[in-house]
């Protein structure tokens, strides 16, 4: 008699067994590289309650995106999710009584788990045998977030949840859903900076002034913290003598605008030289986002330069 305890398998999405009759041939050192000297086995033994026999999809899986930010209440930008089963996902448009939903849950938390929120896919293409869907979720609340797919091919009566690298577990598959696959929504947490720039002027004359305005934007959903350095031609953050900024950091709210200036000063300057040197931005912004200014737009790393020129004194 054997007692196996399945007590830290509990919430798990799938649990295998295997029974192996032992006898004399596994019991001898010189057969323990003998294929044949393990008699017989029982493989793959599901366990469970009120076990009844149920149609599940070979493969789910949620495709992303990986990293979510929304604010709170604001429905996310579209989920990915697929589901593909031999035979019924296969055929041309959305299979017979396949359904996918996407759902969104405490992180770290199995999606199973009853305080997660599934919310209705729509079925839109079909891709290498798969059926996929879209959607979106929303919370109301501030915070960090597990998301994930999950996918049925029998009305609903039964689900596989599916992660990043999905779950292929009832297509005799190696692959299962982990907690720490799921995509990740962030929500209320973090600011986006915008900026824009009057036009640079690329010359000065000597021992005067040219000053550009530079105006820093917050759209949210966090306060904005923002700073200002000069750096040299190379990006290392150090002062430049011949410039400045008027305003280098600051607490900008959600939805505010607040404006600065950035001052060439050539005095002291030696006509018909050229200096080069860079303003870099930094902020508790996370996210890529844009620069803007006349005749000139571009993706930007917060973080990274942001605007830089080099001027002629004359």
């Amino acid at each position: 008699k054997a007692t196996i305890d399945l007590s830290s398998f509990v919430g798990a999405s799938a649990v295998r067994v295997r029974f192996v009759m032992d006898d004399e041939l596994d019991r001898d050192a010189r057969n323990a590289t003998n294929q044949f000297a393990n008699g017989w086995w029982i493989d793959n033994v599901r366990l469970g309650e009120n076990l009844t026999v149920a149609s599940l999809p070979d493969l789910v899986q949620f495709e992303g995106p990986a990293d979510i930010e929304v604010a709170p209440a604001m429905a996310s930008p579209r989920l990915v999710g697929r589901v593909q089963e031999t035979g019924i996902t296969t055929e041309p448009g959305q299979g017979p009584d396949v359904l996918g939903e996407f759902g969104v849950g405490e992180l770290g938390t199995m999606p199973t788990d009853s305080t997660w929120t599934w919310i209705p896919g729509a079925y839109f293409e079909d891709i290498d045998g798969a059926d996929r869907f879209f959607g979106s979720v929303w919370v109301d609340s501030v915070g960090f977030y597990a998301v994930a797919f999950r996918a049925s091919v029998d009305g609903g009566a039964s689900w596989v949840y599916g992660d990043l690298d999905g779950n292929d577990l009832a297509g005799d598959g190696i692959n299962e859903y982990e907690t720490d696959q799921s995509g990740v929504l962030r929500a209320g947490v973090g600011a986006s900076v915008q900026l824009w720039t009057e036009a640079v002027a690329r010359s000065v004359r000597a021992e005067g002034q040219e000053k550009w305005g530079i105006a820093l934007g917050n759209g949210g959903p966090d306060p904005l913290r923002w700073r200002i350095s000069e750096a040299s031609a190379d990006s290392v953050v150090g002062d430049v003598p011949w410039y400045y900024v008027t305003v280098a950091s600051g607490l900008t709210p959600v939805g505010a605008i607040v404006g600065t200036q950035l001052v060439l000063d050539a005095t002291g300057l030696e006509v018909d030289s050229t200096y080069s040197a860079q303003m870099l931005l930094t902020s508790n912004d996370s996210v890529s986002d844009s620069i803007c200014r006349p005749r000139l737009c571009g993706p930007v790393l917060t973080g990274r330069t942001l605007s830089y020129g080099g001027g002629v004194v004359t």
